[in-house]
């Protein structure tokens, strides 16, 4: 078997760094029972959550800080700013890049 690369990239919402974690064994035992050559596989788990919390932290403080609102749906607001919020991180947004630590 030719050796394969595999980027698990994490998906929306409140993401930890050990999110890969549980990928990499459904994966490893699939191909286990399969009879295949698990250091032929090298994983690369993608974080880049860290990136993009302070901006959407700095959003819910705007959003909190108005009191002229009158929605106070604050677990909403979290709820929306989190899982789509990391949709929002892919437009392209005027200032410095993000960077990588």
């Amino acid at each position: 078997m030719s050796k394969v690369a595999v980027l698990i990239i994490h998906g929306m919402g409140d993401q930890d760094r050990g999110f890969a974690a549980p990928t990499i064994k459904e994966i490893n035992e699939r191909l286990k029972k399969k009879g295949k050559n698990l250091t032929d596989i090298v994983y690369k788990p993608v974080y880049w959550a860290n990136l993009i919390e302070p901006r959407q932290k700095k959003f819910m403080d705007d959003i909190v800080a108005h009191k002229d609102n009158d929605i106070d749906f604050v677990k909403l607001r979290r709820f929306i700013v989190s899982a789509l919020g990391d949709t929002a991180a892919y437009q392209k947004v005027g200032g410095r890049p993000l960077s990588c630590p």
